[in-house]
Parts: structure tokens; C-alpha cells; sequence
């Protein structure tokens, strides 16, 4: 194709490719404590604006995120690379892209060449365990290599709740092998649909009573009736709605809080990298719809990212990163073998205060095929038939301004930027025949 150069010192002194901005909280940087343990605690559809790490003046009650977050690293700008959990997970699990995995379709699996995070530490002399309430990351789609205990609660009929799970969880701690490593994985349903949060959750944000038509106890799929316009609801029925997402917000925060507790009153979290993240966030009217598996937007792909290492300082970290990274930190913070083959790269330079800048990507295969790059202050959304949005992230965090006429020079180089990144990967997807479109919230195992 042709080569062009961009400068962009005419409409803006920030540079889109930059070091990362490392913020420390902590004191002065420590060296690296190896851990013994990993635990990898993914919250399903937890928007990354509902903690208080990342929405200091947002009124969603997270009190144990908030502790957790005050002794850990922050990664502000934390991106999933799918707006759905099969996905999106199986880049967390294996530091590959989408289309690199190609486990991006209702029917498709991971390929049993692609090596997960509980292979590699399995093989490693690492002890372990998944506990999954998503039906998605099961034994049907490719999840359940490498690991020595296993438990999809959807798969084998089991209740779900987020009180059952941590304590499944807590009692594997108890019955480990003691004198092995271990690599732990909760993947906790809540707060993803149905939104049926404990009624003290739910007062918290709707204290008023309400009598409408939004209620999950009677209907499981009310989502998808409002995505596809087969519900209307008022002002009040969407309060109520916004209302069950953050009290499922709140109410998992608690779970988490029981899991940091028992790893404390066993002596493990000195030892114990724990990093607590989400595999996509939840559209609540922000562009028009409800749910997820339908845009790129932040609401969907923006998610908390916090990591705690023993002897590491707190930190808030601006750079962006993606989930495509979490693998070789882990890798990397344990002393172990980083594969040649990740897409991913090591945050370790940065809970360290240092690293560079990349831009992370965020893919979705459905629908109209976006593809997303987000680089420094700005994101280009990418849409099929040569559509593009711009949006500036710090004057316009909810995305509702397109710059793509006002600033052709930043516009030019984020398409320039976005087909680089695809043209050095195994982008299929984009090229292949749409696809039926992905339903999460009527799927009875997402």
C-alpha cells in the first residue's frame, strides 16, 4: 500500500504513543518478592466505572475493591480485546488475540494448540483450580486443559451464586497439596444478567418501591426484550434497572471481600499475586441499548484491572493494556519462562514504575465486525463498510462526540496505527461472511 507520515504537533501537544504515566501511592519502589501463589479473580460483566478506583465520586458501594485497590496497582486504562466472555477469556488464558484463537464464535472452541495460563503453570509444578460460573469457559469450548480440580457450576446444574462459589473456593485452600504453588481461578457470575441482587443490594440505589415491569424473577430474558425493542420502559423502569446492575455490583464486592479475608486468615496473601479483573463490562443505556456483544464502546470493553504483588507499592498506572497482557505479567512476576509465541507483553516494567506506552486493542467479531485501537487520550472505533469514529477519552469519556472531521491528522494516524496492528496478525475475522448475531443475554449458558 502507500506510505504516508503523519505529525500531529499542529492540533495537539500530546503524544498518542508515550511512556506509560505511572502514579506512586506507595512509597518508593521495592524489589519483586517471587510469590508462591497466583489467584486470578474475573468479576463477568463488571463495568470498570462502577469501582471506586476508577470512579472516585460514583456512588456504587464497593468497599472491597476499594480496599484491595488501595495496596495494589490500578491499570487505568485496561481494555478487554472482545466485548463477550468466550472470547474475551480465552485472551486472558492464553495472550493471544480473537482472531489468534479464533474462539470467537457461538459454536467455536479453543484449539487444543493453543496452550492456557493453567496448562503452562500446571506443567510448572503448580497446583490447579477453576471455579467458573459462566457456561461459556467449560469443558464444551476448550477451557478445561491443565487443570486439577474443576468446577462449572452452570455445566453440572449447581447454583451460582457468588456466596457459593467464594466458598467453594475457600474450601479448595483448605484441601490443596500444602507444600505446592498453586494458581487459583474464580470467575464469579455477578453481576451479569439476570440482575437478582439481595434486596438490601437493590435498596441501596432504589430505596422507593417499585412495581414495574423490570423484574428477573419473572422473566430471565427481560434483557433481550429491551435490547430488541420488545419492551419499552420508562424513566423510572431504567432507574430500577441501573438500580439491580450496581446492587450486583455491590453484592459481588462482598464475595470478593470473603475470598481477600480467607486468604489473609490462612497466611496466604503475603504470598499470593492476585490479580482481579472483568471479562467485558454492560451497556446501560449509554449509546442506546442495554447488555453486551454488540459494540466497542468503553461501557462494554473498559475494565478494572488490578493487580497486587507482595513487595510491589501501590500504583495507578495510565498506559494503556489490554487482558491480552495478564498471562506473561503472571509469567513474568513468578520468574517463569515467558513463550515466545504471546501477543501479549509483561506489565511488570510498569508495577515496577516503569514501561512504554502500547495501544491495546479491542475486537469484536460480531454483527458488523468493529475493531477498535486505543492509544494514549484517544480511541478510533472501527465499524464495517469503511465507517470510523474518533473520540477524545479525556474531554469525551462517554464517547458521544465524533472527531473524525475536526482532527483528520489524529484520525489518520489511528487507521494508520489500527491496519498496522492487523496487518502483523491473523486478522481473518474482518474478512470472513457476517456472522449470526451473538444474543448473550437470552444464551441460558453466558
Amino acid at each position: 500500500g502507500d506510505y504516508f507520515e503523519v505529525e500531529l504537533r499542529a492540533e495537539s501537544a500530546v503524544r498518542l504513543y508515550q511512556p506509560a504515566i505511572v502514579t506512586l501511592d506507595g512509597g518508593a519502589p521495592t524489589h519483586v518478592r517471587r510469590p508462591r501463589h497466583v489467584l486470578v479473580y474475573l468479576i463477568d460483566t463488571l463495568r470498570a466505572d462502577r469501582l471506586g478506583a476508577y470512579a472516585p465520586q460514583g456512588r456504587v458501594r464497593t468497599p472491597g475493591l476499594d480496599r484491595f485497590a488501595r495496596g495494589a496497582a490500578t491499570f487505568v486504562q485496561a481494555r478487554a480485546q472482545e466485548n463477550w466472555t468466550k472470547p474475551s477469556v480465552a485472551t486472558l488464558m492464553s495472550s493471544l488475540l480473537p482472531w489468534e484463537h479464533t474462539a470467537f464464535a457461538d459454536a467455536s472452541e479453543v484449539p487444543r494448540t493453543v496452550r492456557l495460563m493453567p496448562e503452562i503453570l500446571n506443567e510448572r509444578g503448580f497446583a490447579t483450580a477453576g471455579f467458573v460460573a459462566n457456561g461459556y469457559v467449560s469443558r464444551r469450548f476448550g477451557f478445561r486443559r491443565g487443570w486439577d480440580h474443576w468446577r462449572n457450576y452452570i455445566r453440572e446444574g449447581r447454583r451460582t451464586r457468588g456466596e457459593l462459589v467464594a466458598a467453594d473456593a475457600l474450601a479448595w485452600l483448605d484441601q490443596r497439596p500444602a507444600d505446592q504453588p498453586f494458581f487459583l481461578y474464580v470467575h464469579a457470575i455477578d453481576p451479569h444478567v439476570p440482575y437478582r441482587p439481595p434486596a438490601r443490594y437493590v435498596e441501596m440505589y432504589d430505596p422507593d418501591p417499585y412495581r414495574g415491569p423490570v423484574d428477573f424473577s419473572r422473566d430471565a430474558t427481560l434483557l433481550e426484550r429491551i435490547k430488541t425493542g420488545g419492551l419499552r420502559l420508562s424513566e423510572r423502569d431504567r432507574r430500577h434497572l441501573v438500580a439491580l446492575y450496581d446492587g450486583e455490583v455491590s453484592y459481588q464486592d462482598a464475595q470478593l471481600a470473603s475470598i481477600l479475608d480467607g486468604l489473609e486468615r490462612r497466611g496466604l496473601a503475603d504470598e499470593t499475586m492476585v490479580v482481579i479483573t472483568a471479562d467485558h463490562g454492560e451497556e446501560l443505556f449509554d449509546h442506546g441499548s442495554v447488555g453486551h456483544g454488540h459494540s466497542l464502546y468503553d461501557e462494554l470493553v473498559r475494565v478494572p484491572l488490578l493487580v497486587r504483588v507482595p513487595g510491589l507499592p501501590t500504583r495507578r498506572v495510565d498506559g494503556s493494556v489490554g487482558l491480552v497482557d495478564v498471562l506473561p505479567t503472571v509469567l513474568d512476576v513468578l520468574g517463569e519462562p515467558i513463550p515466545d509465541d504471546l501477543s501479549g507483553r509483561s506489565l511488570l516494567p510498569a508495577l515496577r514504575g516503569d514501561g512504554e506506552d502500547a495501544p491495546s486493542f479491542s475486537v469484536s467479531g460480531f454483527m458488523e465486525h468493529w475493531r477498535s485501537v486505543a492509544s494514549g487520550r484517544f480511541k478510533l472505533v472501527a465499524r464495517s463498510r469503511g465507517r470510523y469514529a474518533l473520540f477524545d477519552l479525556e474531554a469525551d469519556p462517554g464517547e458521544t462526540h465524533d472527531l473524525s472531521d475536526e482532527r483528520p491528522r489524529t484520525l489518520a494516524y489511528m487507521r494508520g496505527l489500527l491496519g498496522l496492528a492487523l496487518s502483523e496478525t491473523r486478522d481473518g475475522a474482518h474478512r470472513q461472511r457476517r456472522r449470526p448475531r451473538h444474543r448473550p443475554s437470552r444464551a441460558a449458558v453466558d
